[in-house]
């Protein structure tokens, strides 16, 4: 079973989350975003109880490096390109 986070609920991550919440493979997804009422909103539609929101600037290293020791198997980041490094870096 596989916990996957999301970074960035823009048009690519809504669309990944919705292929992810589709996998038998996938028990928990966690879509991350500085919006988190956007991220409820997009995601209300998929009522899929795999998906959980969750607030998260990745320009707050803190909270980055917070949320991702959460256990996660994979990290995807959908994010602008000017936050890789923040979420690089807190990977390791």
């Amino acid at each position: 079973m596989t916990k996957i986070l999301v970074l960035g609920v823009g048009k690519i991550g809504t669309a990944l989350i919705k292929d992810l919440s589709n996998s038998k493979e996938v028990t928990e997804i966690v879509a991350a975003d500085v919006d988190v009422e956007l991220v409820e909103r997009k995601l209300e539609p998929l009522n899929s109880p795999k998906i959980k929101a969750e607030q998260l600037d990745a320009k707050d290293m803190a909270r980055l490096n917070k949320v991702l020791s959460g256990g996660f198997d994979v990290v995807v980041s959908t994010v602008l390109p000017e936050l890789h490094y923040n979420i690089t870096k807190a990977a390791f």
